[in-house]
């Protein structure tokens, strides 16, 4: 985030990360350093496991005064599972949610995958686009209310 092309007077940066729960929360290095993604921990006792401070989703928008979502994007190294979890636990009013599911990941599972959707899907979101393992879904009800022009119906 230090690259100068990250450095834009409408770009916040915020040194926390998203998990379930508030707190520090163990991470396994990334793979690829270059690459720098740091994932869900195998073994979270390794030698190598880092700590960082990671808020909730909820706590984040609470802490910054944000009273919806429009479009939350996260490609969060099987981390998401939890955090859509309690975000849409906490009821946070969301519209559009891309998600990329990491059930490929060891210690993750597609049952993991399809009970996040089945969640998604009990809060009124549908699957809208599907590529790989990169899913977009859309809130309904936030859509018909904010784009009432959008959804018409035949007769």
């Amino acid at each position: 985030m230090k690259e100068p092309e990250n450095q834009a007077a409408h770009f916040h940066y915020y040194k926390q990360g998203l998990s379930g729960g508030n707190g520090n929360i163990t991470f396994a290095p990334p793979d690829n350093p270059d690459e720098g993604s740091f994932r869900t921990p195998e073994n979270p006792k390794n030698s190598d496991a880092l700590e960082f401070e990671c808020v909730t989703l909820s706590k984040f928008c609470a802490d910054q005064g944000f009273n919806r979502i429009d479009l939350l994007k996260i490609d969060i190294e099987g981390f998401e599972y939890q955090v859509l979890e309690e975000a849409l636990d906490a009821d946070l009013l969301i519209g559009q949610i891309c998600v990329e599911y990491h059930n490929f990941l060891q210690g993750h599972s597609t049952w993991e995958t399809l009970k996040s959707i089945s969640l998604l899907y009990r809060k009124g979101f549908r699957l809208v686009n599907k590529r790989g393992s990169e899913y977009l879904f859309i809130n309904v009800g936030y859509v018909k209310e904010r784009c009432p022009d959008y959804f018409f119906v035949s007769k």
